[in-house]
């Protein structure tokens, strides 16, 4: 018989084991999972585990955010073990999962699974898959009406140390992908700059003017939610009231770009004045 709790403590080694059962390519350790689960800073985070004969083989975690005026839950890490893969394990996770938000008065989860996740979020459990973010490279970023978008993750300076390890203004991230390094902004609390004040030509960002609800051919990122409250407008399903950003979703690991430029130095006023 599969049953399902909340993870305790002394469950970290098993969930790590359940991650790396396969490949370690999101480099998972207890250190990580407590990162997650253990030190979060915008609520209490919650993993959810499925077990059967004392093992772990499934997993699924949520972790509180503010979005908007709503209570909401960041679904994440989302994991069955594959000698259990099919309807049965997923499906006590989300009940277990929906029937706690719901308790708690959880208005909406939000999720950036990936293609297949997504379809079966949305075929079997009732999501609304709204649209996809693209990857688009810019050489300049201008927030300025992008920031008054109703829905947003909203956090505390506490989160970005978090996320980050450092308080800065801009979040921009080096990814390598073979021989080509690729810039990506995950985060950031400045208004407007250009790729110029960091010594680059472009950098890789989700640009909201270019959020889809469609067939893709571009690389992107599926973005769905599940509404528990009847109460939520449905103006949180045009996914052109959202603003999304790379840093919001875990997938992103923040290996930080180091510019050689007057940037770091430039205060908030300075950057606005650069602004056209």
């Amino acid at each position: 018989m599969i049953s399902t709790k909340i993870a305790q403590p002394e469950d970290a080694q098993n969930i790590v084991s359940l991650f790396t059962e396969e490949n370690n390519d999101y480099q998972w350790n207890i250190k990580k999972w407590e990162h997650y689960y253990k030190s979060y800073t915008e609520g209490t985070p919650i993993s959810i585990v499925a077990e059967k004969n004392n093992q772990i083989i499934g997993h699924y975690g949520i972790l509180p955010i503010q979005i908007a005026d709503y209570k909401a839950m960041l679904g994440l890490h989302a994991y069955v073990s594959k000698e259990y893969r099919g309807f049965e394990v997923i499906s006590k996770l989300m009940s277990f999962t929906y029937d706690y938000c719901q308790q708690d008065n959880i208005d909406i989860v939000c999720a950036f699974a990936n293609e297949n996740m997504t379809l079966i979020q949305s075929k079997l459990f009732k999501w609304n898959h709204i649209g996809n973010l693209i990857f688009s490279d810019t050489d300049t970023f201008d927030n300025r009406i992008l920031k008054n978008r109703p829905f947003q993750f909203n956090y505390s300076n506490e989160w970005y140390k978090w996320r980050f390890g450092v308080d800065t203004d801009v979040y921009l991230s080096e990814y390598s992908s073979f021989d080509n390094p690729i810039i990506q902004l995950l985060k950031s609390n400045q208004d407007y700059f250009q790729a110029k004040d960091f010594d680059l030509s472009k950098f890789q960002f989700w640009d909201p003017n270019q959020y889809s609800s469609g067939a893709e051919t571009k690389l992107y990122q599926p973005f769905s939610i599940k509404i528990l409250n009847s109460k939520v407008s449905n103006s949180i399903l045009d996914i052109n009231h959202w603003k999304i950003d790379m840093g919001d979703s875990d997938t992103f690991v923040y290996s930080p770009y180091q510019t050689k430029t007057r940037y770091n130095k430039m205060n908030p006023k300075q950057a606005a004045k650069d602004a056209p």
